[in-house]
């Protein structure tokens, strides 16, 4: 699944990188149903479901099916439970938890999907720069095993915390060199787990040993 932004739609391809037409959702700037704004990210729950996030007018998330069909959405502009300033970042845990990077809100917010309509469980993390807070978190991935790990675009570093909120630890520094950041974007895992950041303003990807990640010492770059 791949959020093509401007063209406000979401596309799907094969692993050999052919574009599957027929499963493209969108295509349509717009406030109805199955209509976007500009779109941030896409993830699906343990049933297929599809759900993308949105920002600019917007500020929502919207459910499709797994064959593209408008379910229901949730969100609008603001600062309470529930609203969005810029949803950046998706996460499904393995009990359909939405996990949200509201980035713009400089927070968490996760969502029980599993029945007919999103309940909100609970928010975490206010806006700044200490340990513990959030600045323009544009990333949000989970390991399974205990931890988030969320990229922060305006801290330009990576802070990992338990799925209560407590920071575990901080790396990244504003920079070009290995280990440094500049406004990343986004992560992802491999399937060594190791994490792929895009390091945005460097024009780079830079890889997170996953043997380092668990150490209370920063992890070492590998700059790609």
């Amino acid at each position: 699944m791949v959020c093509d932004t401007h063209y406000f739609r979401l596309l799907f391809y094969t692993f050999e990188g052919e574009l599957i037409e027929e499963r493209t959702i969108g295509g349509v700037n717009g406030r109805g149903p199955g209509e976007f704004g500009f779109l941030t990210d896409a993830v699906q729950d343990s049933k297929g479901n599809i759900y993308i996030s949105e920002y600019g007018d917007y500020d929502r998330i919207q459910k499709f099916t797994p064959t593209g069909d408008y379910v229901y959405e949730w969100g609008e502009h603001g600062e309470q439970p529930g609203q969005f300033q810029r949803p950046q970042g998706l996460a499904m845990d393995e009990n359909d938890h939405l996990w949200v990077a509201d980035a713009s809100n400089g927070r968490i917010q996760i969502f029980d999907v599993s029945g007919n309509e999103p309940k909100f469980i609970r928010t975490w993390g206010k806006m700044g720069t200490k340990q513990g807070e959030l600045s323009y978190p544009y990333e949000i991935i989970l390991d399974g095993e205990g931890h988030v790990f969320v990229c922060e675009f305006g801290n330009h570093r990576i802070q990992k915390f338990d799925l209560n909120g407590n920071s575990l630890g901080v790396w990244g520094s504003a920079g070009k060199e290995p280990g440094q950041l500049h406004q990343p974007w986004a992560m992802c895992w491999d399937s060594e787990r190791e994490l792929h950041v895009v390091d945005s303003y460097n024009n780079r990807i830079q890889r997170f040993p996953s043997s380092q990640l668990n150490n209370s010492n920063p992890p070492v770059a590998d700059k790609k």
